[in-house]
């Protein structure tokens, strides 16, 4: 049915069921068959300007490649290690749309999961950025953090790199771009959840006032964002409880707030 994989990529946006699925068993025997030869066709379609297919080759290196470790370990390291090349490429570009960003860091975190020895270094690459002038990017670097603390590091790995961490979001915390700010209080407070140091955790207590204003922002208006950050206070008061513990009546009250104007909103709709 399909003469090449990119034919069959396409046949995804297909309302043709049947054609769907048949591109999707197609792509899954190339994978099994010729992971190498895979790899390399999703890498070039993600310096393509359809966005669409470009996101759509991202999620399927992480299906096909990367979300098994039987799938990753098929696969030539050079191979992944041109994919990283390209991707840190697209980055420094920053031609494409922060979902398909956000796709890529995705793939990075997953390779650093899969073999830390060989993509040790893609924290400092990840971290190199940071002079970028884009939003973008630098919403997309504190994502990398935000994932790799939670799904990689362990103690050592944090206590290893919080000097260079607390630099990165002591800076991105003066941006002028909400979305920055917000992606940076994330990435703390995944960082803050998962060390146990408490010298480290420390130097963090002002975070805590800072996301009680982001999340009254937020709940104006945005309804999932002001939610996670809800969720990041959370992890913080269960991880680290002094950190919240001077800010726990104006939390408590702030909440009571936003659920008062959430129903009184909501009742005016009915």
């Amino acid at each position: 049915m399909f003469e090449n994989p990119f034919q069959a990529l396409n046949s995804f946006f297909d309302h043709n069921n049947v054609t769907r699925k048949a591109a999707e068993e197609y792509l899954k025997r190339l994978a099994i068959s010729s992971p190498n030869d895979s790899i390399d066709f999703y890498t070039s379609v993600l310096e393509t300007d359809n966005l669409k297919l470009v996101e759509l080759a991202a999620v399927s290196i992480k299906k096909y490649h990367l979300d098994k470790s039987e799938y990753f370990e098929k696969v030539d390291e050079s191979k992944l290690e041109f994919l990283v090349e390209k991707i840190f490429t697209l980055l420094r570009e920053n031609h494409k749309t922060l979902q398909i960003y956000k796709r890529f860091i995705e793939i990075l975190v997953l390779l650093y999961a899969n073999n830390e020895n060989t993509f040790s270094h893609l924290t400092k690459n990840i971290l190199e950025l940071q002079n970028v002038e884009s939003h973008t990017i630098k919403i997309s670097i504190m994502y990398f953090v935000e994932n790799l603390c939670v799904q990689c590091f362990n103690e050592e790995d944090l206590q290893m790199i919080a000097p260079d961490l607390t630099l990165v979001f002591e800076k991105f915390m003066q941006s002028s771009d909400k979305d920055v700010v917000i992606a940076t209080v994330k990435a703390i407070s995944s960082f803050i959840s998962n060390i146990e140091d408490k010298k480290i955790s420390s130097q963090f207590q002002q975070i805590v006032p800072i996301i009680l204003k982001l999340v009254v922002d937020t709940a104006k208006g945005d309804d999932e964002t002001a939610i996670s950050l809800v969720q990041a206070l959370g992890e913080l008061a269960e991880n680290h409880p002094p950190l919240i513990k001077p800010s726990i009546e104006d939390t408590l009250e702030i909440l009571a707030e936003i659920l008062v104007s959430k129903a009184l909103s909501n009742s005016k709709k009915i």
